[in-house]
């Protein structure tokens, strides 16, 4: 519920959540906050992790010869920086597969070389193998798309993302349709 609903910890010490679970699991002893997020989610996310990786080392091993990745960077509303990794394949057995692997806090500056360095050992971190083909869809910002140049993947810029780019520039060029889309 942490997680999936983005509640605080502190939702285990509200009076409705507590008188809730009081009436669907009477003999349920609520864990505290601290317990939740010192204990809980921690063995949560590293028997998750355990998992992904497990499952990944799975396709590999199995024949999966080719991943693509999505990433994404993004600024929080505290002004912090984040970049977002996922993958995405088919197993041996043509099931799709896809994890997100990392959110990781980007505190260096965004270059080219920054942003190559903290994809690759992303990479290296979920031990992607060397010789796995590997894709990427990014959105059209010079930076990211000059860090993975630097890398030996292949990268697609994100369909969305240009089109969006593409009728911002139209809008932005026709006064008429510009104040009719903000009429609405």
């Amino acid at each position: 519920m942490v997680a999936l609903d983005l509640q605080p910890y502190s939702v285990v010490e509200d009076r409705g959540f507590k008188e809730l679970m009081a009436e669907a699991v009477p003999n349920y002893r609520l864990p505290s906050r601290t317990t939740l997020s010192r204990a809980l989610v921690p063995r949560l996310y590293d028997d998750t992790r355990k998992k992904v990786k497990a499952e990944l080392s799975s396709a590999f091993e199995g024949g999966t010869a080719a991943v693509a990745f999505t990433s994404d960077m993004w600024t929080s509303r505290a002004n912090e920086s984040y970049v977002s990794f996922t993958c995405h394949f088919l197993t041996p057995t043509f099931q799709m597969k896809r994890f997100t692997l990392n959110t990781r806090h980007m505190a260096a500056s965004h270059s080219a070389g920054n942003i190559a360095e903290l994809l690759g050992d992303m990479c290296d971190e979920w031990e992607i193998p060397d010789d796995c083909q590997k894709y990427i869809v990014t959105d059209n910002g010079r930076n990211i798309r000059a860090a993975v140049r630097r890398l030996p993947w292949t990268e697609r810029p994100c369909f969305a993302h240009t089109l969006q780019l593409a009728i911002n520039d139209a809008i932005s060029c026709t006064p008429s349709i510009d104040r009719l889309c903000k009429e609405g």
